[in-house]
């Protein structure tokens, strides 16, 4: 009896890690250096990460660099309401936000199934509307049945002091942000300006 309850629990540990190692991600990882910047926030931060990633694409074995405030894998950071332009502040839904550039869906190979990707001149500002890509989980949870539904939609987000005014030009493919044991997690992302 203890050695079929062994052998069962090794067959089930099997079947795990195979589920684990063969589970499609939604996003590239092979191949991937993940540095992590210092902790240091100034006005400078941004022109530091420009030159070195302009550096980096210098190098001929590198294919593609990106830069964002968090990672496929790991928990955002940033954490806050969305909703729609016309609906009240009862109606957010809690949306990760992640600060991403240019180059970030094609270096993980996130594919777009709506609209566009961002580009430089969406650059976010406190002050001005700007452009925000959103994934599929998110468009779902905002009531929309289809991508190309959302795409153009006013939105309100939090960040900041007061309320962000956004228009949703993109739509891409869900992917596991987080762990396989969760579900898709709603994500808007923007360039950080």
């Amino acid at each position: 009896v203890l050695s079929i309850l062994l052998i069962a629990g090794t067959v089930t540990i099997y079947q795990q890690l195979s589920f684990m190692q063969n589970q499609d991600l939604g996003y590239n990882k092979d191949q991937m250096l993940v540095l992590k910047s210092p902790a240091v926030y100034d006005s400078t931060l941004l022109s530091r990460v420009l030159y070195f990633k302009a550096q980096l694409t210098q190098l001929p074995t590198i294919k593609h660099t990106s830069y964002s405030s968090d990672i496929p894998g790991h928990v955002p950071s940033g954490r806050n309401g969305i909703r729609r332009e016309n609906l009240n502040s009862e109606d957010d839904i809690l949306v990760f936000q992640q600060s991403i550039d240019e180059d970030f869906l094609v270096t993980f190979d996130i594919p777009l199934v709506a609209g566009r990707s961002l580009t430089t001149t969406d650059g976010f500002s406190y002050n001005e509307p700007t452009q925000i890509v959103v994934n599929e989980e998110l468009t779902r949870k905002m009531g929309f049945a289809t991508p190309d539904e959302a795409l153009q939609t006013k939105v309100i987000f939090g960040m900041g002091p007061q309320p962000q005014h956004a228009e949703i030009v993109g739509v891409i493919r869900n992917y596991h942000q987080v762990s396989l044991k969760d579900g898709y997690q709603p994500i808007m992302y923007y360039i950080e300006a």
